[in-house]
């Protein structure tokens, strides 16, 4: 798939992948998605691609696999309503 800056009509290549995302669901935690981080090489960075749920709000290992995407620099930030 072919991922295109509208801003820059430049093609975006793959900058940061096993990026984690944090999904806000009510307010409140609810799922961790993988995803990978795209840029155009003129400044714009994109999150794209969030790919695979990497664990939810309900699993015993939710806050240890935020807790270690925050350790190692992986976590980028919640995202949701």
């Amino acid at each position: 798939m072919l991922k295109i800056c509208t801003t820059h009509r430049t093609i975006m290549k793959p900058d940061i992948n096993g990026v984690v995302i944090e999904e806000i669901a009510n307010g409140r935690p609810y799922k961790l998605w993988l995803a990978d981080v795209w840029t155009c090489g003129r400044g714009c960075r994109v999150a794209l691609t969030a790919y695979a749920p990497a664990a939810e709000h309900y699993q015993e290992d939710y806050a240890k696999f935020k807790a270690n995407a925050i350790e190692n620099g992986t976590f980028l930030f919640p995202t949701g309503n």
